[in-house]
């Protein structure tokens, strides 16, 4: 971490060493450089924070290349004063997906404190059984189809460019393939184990709204709100955890991120259930594409 210092900034948002997953970390004097890690177990998308995050002067953040299209975004959207920032970019060859390594941990019996290392594959040691895992399937989803793992934005530049790869849409259209009736059933059955927890949203950068339009529990009252404001508040969908409700919720989140969804994969990385939430998002963006094609092909 010989490029990072707090020369220029008042503190750095980063991350720090964890078992599997790398913790968010502020460094505000020298001596906390040190303990400031870059490597495959920094899943967390950092740029939620920079919404709560209160402070005086400058700060540098670490962003990974999905991490950098949200920042970018929400600095287009006015909601992130980019000379406040100093941007550390950290080129990603993949972040583990702790869902699949604790999985693999529990089928081989390997007891905590885990150590991985990155080798090619990816190696897991309790210090008594070591077990090797092919890349892929330890990886998490959204890395296998990130197209630029090199943020496009950023002051400072930790490594190496990576190569991204060629995102054909697949798991999309592997969906788009089945007919209606079992695209019914393909998504009743998969949204009907939502338990509205709203997890998806809590930790997704570009959902900043103060009051969500749908969820009933999260409305905004302040000391003018009168009562009669209070009790004729539109509620569009109710707080009931139903196959309809549910539904409502995820289309309507996602109709509101197409086109600005940077598929961090922190929706699926924080959902208990295993929601595939950002297959969602991806048949936005695969639509969105389509139009933009269909409308240049026009002229």
């Amino acid at each position: 971490m010989n490029e990072v210092s707090l020369e220029n900034v008042d503190l750095i948002l980063g991350w720090q060493k964890g078992e599997l997953v790398a913790k968010p970390f502020i460094a505000k004097n020298e001596e906390d450089i040190p303990k400031l890690i870059a490597d495959f177990t920094c899943s967390i998308n950092l740029v939620r924070f920079l919404h709560d995050l209160e402070f005086d002067g400058k700060a540098g953040i670490f962003v990974k290349g999905c991490d950098a299209r949200s920042l970018e975004m929400l600095i287009k959207e006015g909601k992130v004063d980019r000379d406040r920032l100093h941007i550390i970019g950290v080129p990603c060859r993949g972040v583990v997906d702790a869902k699949k390594a604790m999985r693999i941990i529990e089928m081989e019996g390997l007891k905590s404190p885990i150590s991985v290392t990155d080798e090619g594959d990816f190696t897991l040691t309790d210090g008594n059984k070591t077990v090797r895992v092919k890349r892929e399937e330890l990886l998490a989803s959204c890395c296998l189809t990130c197209r630029s793992p090199t943020p496009q934005i950023y002051d400072t530049l930790i490594g190496e460019p990576v190569e991204g790869s060629k995102d054909e849409f697949k798991d999309v259209e592997e969906i788009e393939s089945l007919s209606l009736q079992e695209r019914w059933e393909f998504w009743s059955d998969t949204l009907s184990r939502c338990i509205r927890c709203y997890a998806c949203r809590e930790v997704c950068p570009m959902c900043y709204c103060k009051e969500c339009l749908v969820d009933p529990t999260n409305v905004v009252v302040t000391p003018k709100t009168t009562a009669y404001e209070k009790a004729n508040r539109p509620v569009w969908i109710s707080k009931a955890s139903q196959l309809q409700e549910n539904m409502i919720y995820h289309l309507i989140r996602a109709m509101h991120l197409a086109g600005r969804c940077a598929d961090c994969g922190e929706c699926e990385r924080a959902c208990p259930m295993e929601i595939p939430v950002r297959l969602l998002m991806r048949k936005a963006e695969k639509d969105l594409r389509e139009i933009e094609a269909r409308l240049a092909a026009m002229g």
